[in-house]
């Protein structure tokens, strides 16, 4: 099934990243680490680090945008996965299809178990979508499956064509989900 322009309606985006990209750019600077590896692991540091503390400011933008009225369809990656079960938890959104892709859910768990505006997002106990499906690499390091958390899992293999060594394909692999024409046919056929 092919989702064609025409047969979408009203379509939003809740962007958040531009509140992650300051800490991202002040930690670049500050250890001037320039390599992939370095880049990926600032990255993921700075958004956690940012969004525990630009929580609010988030969550004010879901609620000016007023989607918990509407039937949603969240398409999250990565961080962003994180964002999105949040958001879900918080305003009960049991209405919702969510798309979670290169999910590094687990290892959020892991490392924050106990915040305490956010641990309950993050235990077995959080509330689920109407549809929830996760879509990641095998080799990716940062994605994991999410059927232990109620997600319907597809696992695929990284068509990463300068990937040629294992341990750079389980990096550079979390930045290529969006040129994967068979994420997008997941994608169209559950919605």
């Amino acid at each position: 099934m092919k989702l064609k322009p025409e047969s979408i309606k009203n379509i939003d985006v809740l962007y958040w990243a531009d509140v992650m990209d300051e800490y991202e750019r002040l930690l670049m600077n500050r250890y001037r680490k320039e390599g992939l590896l370095d880049r990926i692991l600032i990255m993921w540091f700075a958004d956690a680090i940012a969004y525990s503390n630009k929580r609010e400011e988030i969550i004010q933008r879901f609620l000016e945008s007023c989607y918990e009225d509407k039937e949603l369809v969240i398409i999250s990656h990565s961080w962003g996965t994180i964002i999105a079960l949040d958001i879900i938890h918080t305003f009960k959104l049991t209405n919702a299809i969510l798309f979670t892709i290169a999910s590094p859910l687990p290892l959020y768990v892991a490392k924050f178990p106990s915040r305490e505006h956010l641990a309950s997002v993050f235990t077995f106990e959080i509330t689920k979508p109407k549809k929830w499906i996760n879509i990641y690499y095998k080799e990716d390091i940062f994605a994991f499956p999410l059927k232990d958390y109620g997600a319907e899992d597809y696992e695929l293999s990284s068509r990463c064509l300068l990937c040629k060594l294992p341990v750079i394909k389980r990096f550079k692999s979390h930045g290529e989900y969006f040129q994967d024409k068979r994420i997008k046919e997941i994608i169209a056929k559950n919605i």
